[in-house]
């Protein structure tokens, strides 16, 4: 299929559920990781439709350039469906629109190495800016990118970045999980190639561990990092945050990183959802990773409120002046 008439069969999509749904839903989120799409499913291959030229399991795609045409035409389609909206509907149905980006909050392996410092930006760069410069800036991608990987990152012409102005979103939906310390590297690799050429470590030169430790080997639990991560994406972005997605395996352990980075650093951060509301299948992982705040026996289908649940009903109660449990 052509790439620009996938954007447009999204716009017709978006179009029939704004028609269909949008005297009830008043919150849209255009996409879902954009970033998990474009370089798990074009260039590890771990996810659909599984085309990778560097993982040896597969035997279709090209790591170079596709990754990098599968973002522009996530960004284009998410960005005609919001223009749409501002158009067509925005008046009559007086709702909101956004994106979710999923990105990880780093810091220098070494932090005395200025060279682990620039890694550090570039890696949020092509994480996080990725998508974050067209979408709420409508601007280039960052000039990192554009440095590494040349004529293989898609340009924007004048009308792309005219559709992005037009696209203008009511909020940043962030999907947020972990953070590690970056190294730079000396010798470019391509499997590193979206990495920006970096090595992402869970501890420091010093042995440091970036977090504690979670159920799962790829988690490791760091509510200081998030409320930087916060932060920076607010002051850089300017967008009204709402946490889309977020969550730990990590029992005995509970931190307000949220609510921190809303009263002490002054981001404006509208919403908050925990990933999830109960135990089910993650994905790849199975059954045996178990991110709910409401713990799922398998066997019996019986669910039992875990501490998290509570620490939430808490916060809630406070945002809605009462009892969130009898508000429907």
């Amino acid at each position: 299929m052509d790439v620009e008439e996938s954007q447009l069969d999204f716009e017709r999509y978006a179009q029939i559920c704004y028609e269909r749904f949008g005297d009830r839903v008043k919150n849209w989120i255009t996409l879902n990781e954009p970033w998990i799409v474009s370089i798990f499913g074009y260039a590890t291959g771990g996810n659909a439709p599984g085309q990778s030229s560097i993982n040896p399991q597969f035997t279709e795609g090209d790591t170079t350039p596709e990754p990098w045409v599968v973002g522009k035409a996530l960004i284009m389609g998410h960005a005609r469906a919001v223009a749409l909206y501002n158009r067509s509907f925005r008046a009559s149905q007086r709702g909101k629109i956004g994106i979710s980006l999923n990105g990880d909050y780093y810091e220098p392996w070494d932090s005395q190495d200025e060279r682990d410092q620039q890694a550090v930006e570039r890696r949020m760069q092509f994480h996080i800016g990725w998508f974050s410069n067209p979408v709420c800036l409508a601007q280039d991608h960052p000039k990192c990118m554009r440095e590494q990987l040349g004529e293989r990152l898609p340009s924007f012409s004048e009308s792309d970045l005219a559709l992005l102005r037009e696209a203008d979103m009511d909020f940043y939906g962030m999907n947020y999980y972990t953070s590690q310390f970056v190294r730079h590297r000396d010798t470019p690799a391509l499997e590193a190639d979206f990495m920006r050429n970096v090595d992402e470590l869970q501890e420091n030169k010093q042995g440091v561990p970036v977090g504690e430790k979670s159920g799962v080997h790829w988690l490791r639990s760091t509510p200081d990092l998030f409320r930087k991560h916060l932060t920076r994406v607010y002051r850089t972005y300017g967008k009204p945050i709402y946490v889309t997605e977020n969550g730990c395996l990590c029992p005995d352990h509970l931190d307000a990183a949220v609510g921190r980075a809303r009263t002490e650093d002054g981001s404006d951060i509208k919403e908050y959802f925990a990933w999830s509301l109960m135990d089910n299948l993650e994905w790849s992982d199975g059954y045996g990773v178990r991110f709910g705040v409401t713990s799922t026996d398998y066997n019996t289908m019986e669910r039992t409120p875990k501490q998290s649940a509570s620490l939430l009903k808490g916060m809630f109660d406070e945002r809605m002046g009462g009892d969130a449990s009898k508000s429907q």
